[in-house]
């Protein structure tokens, strides 16, 4: 059996993210395939209710949230084609005023969300965001069991 790795969160970004929790209702990741968006959105939303949905399920339909959820988190919103359902999660970001939604999607701010920027309901979370800090970097090698010094560090670092 594998040993179960933590997943480590810039302290920065915990921050950054629980103020924008506290502020927005929209909470939106978006980033290149790879980057981290869905293993850093359920590691933060850990100490939350969460609904996760996934556009790539084949049953997936937005208003399928279960009514006790806190946060509604949709992942794979790029592959969202359907007017019918973009219309749906929209209309619940408009009127679910006490839950919290958060998107996942890879590449730039769908058009069809920048309303919700516009309005200063949702705040953005890019690859910039997902980027280990030093300290980040650190604990991740440790947890890996790999000790660096801190020249090969920052080389790490710089090289990402």
């Amino acid at each position: 059996m594998l040993e179960s790795k933590p997943t480590i969160v810039p302290e920065l970004l915990r921050e950054r993210f629980a103020l924008a929790y506290k502020h927005n209702r929209v909470l939106l990741f978006h980033a290149p395939c790879g980057s981290g968006k869905t293993v850093v959105a359920r590691e933060l939303l850990k100490r939350y209710n969460t609904c996760f949905l996934s556009v790539a399920d084949e049953d997936f339909s937005p208003d399928a949230m279960e009514e006790c959820c806190e946060v509604l988190a949709v992942d794979d919103l790029h592959l969202m084609e359907d007017s019918g359902d973009k219309e749906t999660l929209c209309e619940l970001i408009r009127t679910e005023r006490e839950r919290h939604f958060v998107l996942l999607t890879r590449g730039a701010i769908p058009g069809w969300l920048m309303p919700f920027q516009f309005a200063g309901v949702m705040e953005s979370f890019g690859l910039e965001d997902l980027l280990l800090d030093k300290a980040a970097a650190k604990a991740l090698a440790e947890a890996y069991g790999v000790s660096l010094t801190g020249t090969e560090l920052s080389a790490m670092l710089s090289d990402t």
